[in-house]
């Protein structure tokens, strides 16, 4: 049974023997808490299994909240910028209090490394806004303006205090341009 399997996962964990198959086969549990733990066994092995980032990608969409929270909290341990826009990829489902609470956590921790690239004018989670918009809600005013342009930072330059009128300018003109439409428009 799943449950007997996931004890054996937990003996090879405590003897720090690593055993993929058996993880890979937990992680597609049908049990979500046999898939949750499994991701936490994954956090400890992360840099020995072969493709990893790849199984994160995975549950990072399953659909029991539980498993996105813990590969959520998983990548707050990969240090690369790609851990960060797998870890936005969770705002693609509805969020509780515990998931924000991680993702936000996750994020601050690896904020030297998306926000080098955010801040550069290179594409980002350019395919996920709800995730570009929580990061850029983290950025100065200041480092908007740095940041690739496109509708979500346009719109966060005009919804956020503290932005320069010049800066504003140029986010509704960049939305006008984009919406093919006039700047009172935008504004409205």
């Amino acid at each position: 049974s799943e449950h007997h399997l996931l004890e054996a996962l937990w003996v090879y964990q405590h003897q720090d023997v690593v055993e993929p198959r058996l993880l890979k086969r937990l992680l597609q549990a049908k049990e979500p808490r046999a898939r949750a733990a499994a991701t936490r066994v994954l956090q400890h092995w992360y840099a020995r299994i072969d493709g990893a980032i790849t199984l994160v990608q995975q549950l990072i969409k399953d659909p029991a909240p539980r498993v996105r929270l813990e590969a959520v909290r998983l990548l707050s341990f990969v240090p690369t910028p790609e851990a960060a826009e797998t870890a936005l990829e969770a705002l693609r489902q509805p969020t509780d209090y515990y998931l924000q609470y991680v993702l936000d956590s996750t994020m601050t921790t690896l904020e030297k490394f998306w926000k080098p690239v955010l801040t550069s004018g290179r594409p980002f989670s350019a395919d996920n806004p709800e995730g570009l918009a929580f990061l850029l809600a983290r950025l100065e005013p200041s480092e908007l303006s740095t940041a690739p342009p496109g509708v979500p930072v346009y719109r966060a330059m005009l919804e956020r205090p503290g932005i320069e009128p010049r800066i504003r300018q140029q986010a509704l003109e960049g939305l006008s341009k984009l919406n093919g439409s006039q700047p009172l428009t935008e504004l409205i």
